[in-house]
């Protein structure tokens, strides 16, 4: 009677200790799996992070490319009135055809008058076609300046419907 006293104590102290090795390995396990989880959660976050920044810098320079064009379109335009000609269609289509296929992300450019009328565009600009409804537009008539708050809206093609800006 003594020894099964001995033995079933002996066999509860090592159910204990088994109990007692097991949850020890589940919580380095599960500490473990927690911390794996952290890093990929943090390694996710810098990866975000950098692809951010780098399609930012992209878009930026993209829009540096294109504001560079535009500047020198408007200088071609300025040199034209200066030498006594009519800037239309016949002398800057072609002009605007070269600087378009300079800039791969553009789709066209386009020069209108005063008025929203389009009046010369990279391949040519189909008769009758006018953006002075469009929102853009309108904020520009209020000065040179009155764009800079503003984040031009992107609009539907009216042919392919592709966003446009």
């Amino acid at each position: 009677m003594g020894n099964s006293r001995q033995f079933g104590a002996s066999r509860w102290r090592m159910i204990a200790l088994l109990v007692f090795v097991n949850l020890s390995v589940l919580s380095l396990v599960w500490v473990s799996l927690y911390a794996s989880y952290r890093q990929y959660q943090d390694r996710a976050e810098v990866s975000s992070r950098n692809t951010n920044r780098l399609v930012a810098h992209s878009i930026a320079g993209e829009i540096d490319h294109i504001d560079l064009a535009l500047r020198t379109a408007i200088d071609e335009v300025v040199r034209l009135r200066d030498s006594g000609a009519k800037p239309g269609p016949q002398e800057l289509d072609g002009f605007l055809s070269r600087l378009q296929s300079r800039l791969p992300m553009t789709d066209s450019l386009r020069l209108s008058d005063a008025h929203g009328n389009v009046i010369a565009g990279s391949g040519g600009v189909p008769t009758g076609i006018a953006i002075g409804d469009r929102d853009y537009f309108i904020r520009l008539e209020g000065g040179p300046n009155s764009y800079l708050p503003y984040l031009f809206s992107s609009l539907p093609h009216p042919r392919t419907n592709m966003l446009i800006i």
